[in-house]
């Protein structure tokens, strides 16, 4: 399984996110992938796991999309296991304390950013996953619909 971190610069709105986050669950889906994405203060910052070519392919793609400015490829390697498997692409969005985390990290010697960006994507959506409880969330968040 394979696993890569990326953070770009980013000036996306709700609506460009929306479309974005439908074509990326659908794609994900056609192509073994899963992950989450966070974005916040003009940054996003994600996580893709799955078969190694599907996952280059899917670099590919993002590497071409003009909306990212600044991309960088932090972490690329195997994992034994999925981290974010119940999410075609799981998402989370800025708050305060978010922007200050993000910020914290990008402020990070660069070894270091990508362990700190899956701990922080952990973190935000998991402990709101619960798989046999109705959700409550009216955005994208969580839901791969």
């Amino acid at each position: 399984m394979s696993e890569v971190v990326l953070p770009s610069e980013n000036d996306a709105y709700a609506t460009a996110i929306n479309d974005l986050l439908r074509w990326s669950r659908d794609w994900n889906k056609d192509h073994q992938i899963t992950g989450a994405l966070l974005f916040s203060t003009g940054y996003f910052a994600q996580v893709l796991e799955g078969p190694e070519p599907a996952v280059k392919a899917l670099i590919g793609n993002i590497i071409c999309d003009t909306r990212h400015r600044h991309l960088r490829l932090l972490e690329s390697g195997w994992v034994p296991e999925r981290l974010f498997g119940n999410w075609s692409m799981a998402y989370t969005d800025g708050t305060e304390q978010l922007d200050l985390s993000m910020m914290d990290i990008l402020g990070l010697p660069r070894v270091s950013q990508g362990a700190a960006i899956v701990r922080l994507l952990k973190h935000q959506v998991m402990p709101r996953y619960q798989p046999n409880k109705p959700s409550s969330l009216t955005d994208l968040s969580l839901t791969d619909a």
